[in-house]
């Protein structure tokens, strides 16, 4: 992902999300890393249907 695609509040959060829940390594944990990777696509989908549709 690149930076200059989110605003400074969107690479606040990142950074957040980062230190509070590092993404587990694919290389030795498949299956958490997927967990992870499902846990930050239905955040997304909230973040969009709370933006989008209901704006």
């Amino acid at each position: 992902m690149e930076d200059k695609s989110l605003n400074k509040y969107g690479r606040m959060r990142r950074a957040f999300l980062q230190k509070q829940n590092p993404t587990p390594d694919k290389e030795t944990d498949d299956m958490a890393w997927v967990r992870h990777m499902d846990l930050l696509r239905e955040m997304s989908e909230d973040v969009v249907v709370r933006e989008v549709v209901c704006t």
